[in-house]
């Protein structure tokens, strides 16, 4: 493993292990757009989702603290069906191992596979989730991994415009 990869590796386990931190966009900050390409090869840009409320978490198929908030984050899906939100999952490992995983856990969320990398996105922790309202604004940024369906996290996410 090369020298940049190992500290870049090491940068994301170091940012997992500490406490996640749930920050609001400058609202002065331009919006970027997030494309990536869906399991059956199709791009999915963002911005085709304005008019709904988006959920977007960053992981890897190889990251614990990943792999364990998925629990959550399916349950939380569920609850909020009826609330104009789509959960989108996007990750820079590859197609295989992204089939991989989902056929071994079973899990029916919509992977995607990034175009970019998580250090273009300004991405360090995995997992990141950013939360985008129906304008296709940023309204939040959650570094680490969380219990999704606590009481006060989904009234959070039921607040987002």
């Amino acid at each position: 493993m090369n020298f940049l990869r190992l500290l870049w590796l090491f940068l994301i386990l170091l940012g997992s292990c500490n406490e996640k931190t749930d920050s609001k966009p400058d609202p002065l900050k331009e919006e970027r757009l997030i494309e990536c390409v869906d399991m059956n090869g199709d791009t999915i840009a963002l911005s085709s989702f304005t008019g709904k409320r988006v959920l977007v978490n960053y992981w890897a198929t190889w990251f614990i603290p990943c792999r364990k908030e998925f629990p959550s984050l399916l349950k939380a899906e569920h609850m909020l069906r009826d609330e104009n939100y789509v959960f989108l999952f996007p990750t820079t490992d590859e197609f295989e191992l992204i089939r991989e995983f989902k056929a071994k856990q079973g899990y029916d969320l919509r992977f995607l596979k990034m175009n970019s990398s998580l250090a273009s996105m300004n991405i360090l922790v995995l997992p990141t989730t950013e939360i985008y309202g129906t304008d296709g604004k940023l309204f939040r940024r959650i570094s680490g991994a969380m219990e999704w369906v606590k009481e006060q996290v989904v009234k959070m996410l039921k607040d987002v415009p």
